[in-house]
């Protein structure tokens, strides 16, 4: 689903039944999403793509990401980020990562991150 480059303040909650929520990309860069976004994209845990870029997020927290278990690619530049989450340097499926322009004073450790292979900070 591409939603990109709208002035989305919000998405529609998603079904509380996670197992029906089938979505496997999402995009939503370029719009006004903040925090508040983020509990309600986890419940979409078949994503294998998902971007972020370009909103107003401060923060994802690991268990957030953790729940993303299918996750292949993410895109969250552009935001007011300073630190991403730890276990994205170990997420087994992620093999893309965009993460420039915010404002990141650390990275975590990406030695156990055997699918990585694109990274952008």
């Amino acid at each position: 689903m591409c939603l990109t480059n709208n002035k989305l303040e919000t998405v529609p909650t998603p079904n509380h039944n996670v197992y029906q929520n089938k979505l496997q990309e999402l995009y939503l860069s370029s719009n006004l999403l903040d925090d508040d976004v983020v509990p309600k994209i986890i419940m979409f845990q078949k994503l294998k793509v998902l971007h972020l870029a370009y909103n107003r997020i401060t923060e994802i927290h690991d268990r957030d990401l953790r729940k993303l278990e299918n996750l292949q690619e993410l895109n969250i530049s552009g935001n007011f980020l300073r630190h991403l989450p730890r276990c994205v340097g170990r997420h087994g499926k992620l093999q893309a990562l965009r993460s420039n322009a915010n404002l990141l004073k650390e990275l975590p450790d990406f030695r156990y991150s055997p699918n990585l292979k694109v990274i952008y900070y």
